[in-house]
């Protein structure tokens, strides 16, 4: 049977449609699991999704910081095959609470990934970014620091940059760090939208930026950028908590050592029928 080349044209695109948009009903769930860190330890804690559904996304939160008592600061969070991992180092003071949260799509997608890794000498920055493979869309991504035994890398740039994900981190020393930096992508997938939105810190202050996605779409995953600049002294919004809240993406970050400090918080949404 000969296809006329408007009717194939139209069925390619109905095609692509069924193969890009969520199915009805599909949902993105949240797993999430916690584990107790003691002053200077470094522990992980992993949540597995539900059975018949795959992991899109990841995100962490520590339970407070406060500059007198410390902190727990995450210094991975990336995905499993079956769920995802958050490690965190607890900088001082009494023993903190570190949640990991996997989210997980009853929609099936065929997610692969990609990684590539950097060396983050003490007192030092350094940026990674790592693209998808032929034929995919960035969904989300994630990182890991490998600190050692005396080095303090932390993330303080996350985000989705053109066909694939960024991170930037921080290494406070005395030792040396390397930084890895994952991104999660989607086969025969539509590139998800991206919003974003600001808030300013005052120095030595704990705070949220949350950023929704606009109607008609569902958050998938998103990111963060805690503009950091290595002047006098330090400047930066250090993200503790990355995670989704209802239909969108809450960071919520200190202010260090500085006048002020910008927290720019990413929601990546992909329509939701």
């Amino acid at each position: 049977m000969r296809i006329g080349r408007a009717t194939g044209v139209m069925l390619g695109c109905l095609v692509a449609g069924a193969l890009t948009a969520p199915a009805a009903g599909a949902a993105i769930q949240t797993a999430s699991e916690s584990v107790t860190v003691n002053s200077g330890g470094t522990r992980s804690v992993e949540a597995t999704c539900g059975t018949g559904t795959v992991p899109v996304s990841a995100g962490f939160a520590s339970s407070s910081f406060t500059f007198l008592n410390g902190g727990l600061v995450p210094v991975g969070s990336l995905l499993l095959a079956d769920g995802s991992r958050a490690t965190g180092t607890n900088v001082g003071g009494q023993p903190r609470t570190l949640t990991d949260y996997a989210y997980c799509d009853t929609n099936q997608r065929t997610v692969v990934d990609r990684s590539s890794q950097v060396p983050l000498p003490a007192g030092g920055t350094a940026t990674v970014s790592v693209s998808c493979p032929s034929g995919s869309v960035p969904i989300s991504g994630g990182y890991q620091f490998a600190n050692g035994s005396s080095g303090s890398g932390s993330a303080v740039l996350s985000r989705r940059v053109r066909g694939g994900w960024e991170v930037t981190g921080y290494n406070g020393g005395p030792g040396s760090s390397t930084l890895t930096a994952f991104v999660y992508c989607q086969r025969n997938g539509a590139p998800l939208e991206g919003e974003s939105s600001k808030q300013t810190f005052q120095s030595f202050s704990t705070g949220s930026a949350e950023t929704p996605c606009p109607a008609g779409t569902r958050i998938v995953s998103g990111g963060f950028n805690g503009h950091l600049k290595v002047e006098s002294t330090l400047r930066v919004a250090l993200p503790f908590a990355s995670r989704r809240a209802q239909n969108a993406w809450r960071v919520t970050a200190a202010s260090f050592n500085s006048p002020t400090a910008v927290l720019t918080t990413f929601a990546y949404c992909e329509p939701s029928s």
